[in-house]
C-alpha cells in the first residue's frame, strides 16, 4: 500500500494511516501500528450511526477487544470530542507496556 497522508487535524493528531487487515488481497482502515502484529483500527458503521475502535490482530485477522463509538467516521474530522473518544479508545484498548505483577 501507498503512503497515507492525513488530510484532516484529527488524523494528523491521532497518527492515522491506512492499515490493511486482510488475509489476502487489501481491505483498508483508518488505523495506527502498535506492533508487527497488532494496529488499532476504527471501522465505520454508517448505517448505526456509529464507529468501532478495535485492537486488532494482524496476524489471525481478528479483533481482540474493541469499543463502539457513538458517531461515524465521517464526523471525525477536527480536533473535538470525537477525536478526543478515539484516542481515549485507543489508550484503553492498546496493549500495556507495563507487565502485570
Amino acid at each position: 500500500m501507498t503512503q497515507y497522508e492525513p488530510i484532516c487535524e484529527a488524523e494528523r493528531r491521532l497518527g492515522l494511516q491506512y492499515v490493511n487487515i486482510a488475509a489476502r488481497g487489501v481491505k483498508a482502515h483508518p488505523g495506527r501500528h502498535v506492533s508487527d502484529g497488532t494496529a488499532l483500527v476504527l471501522f465505520d458503521r454508517p448505517g448505526l450511526g456509529e464507529t468501532i475502535a478495535a485492537l486488532w490482530d494482524l496476524d489471525h485477522h481478528q479483533a481482540i477487544t474493541s469499543e463502539t463509538l457513538p458517531f461515524g467516521l465521517g464526523m471525525l474530522w477536527d480536533w473535538d470530542w470525537r477525536a478526543e473518544a478515539v484516542e481515549a479508545a485507543f489508550e484503553r484498548l492498546a496493549p500495556s507496556s507495563t507487565p502485570a505483577p
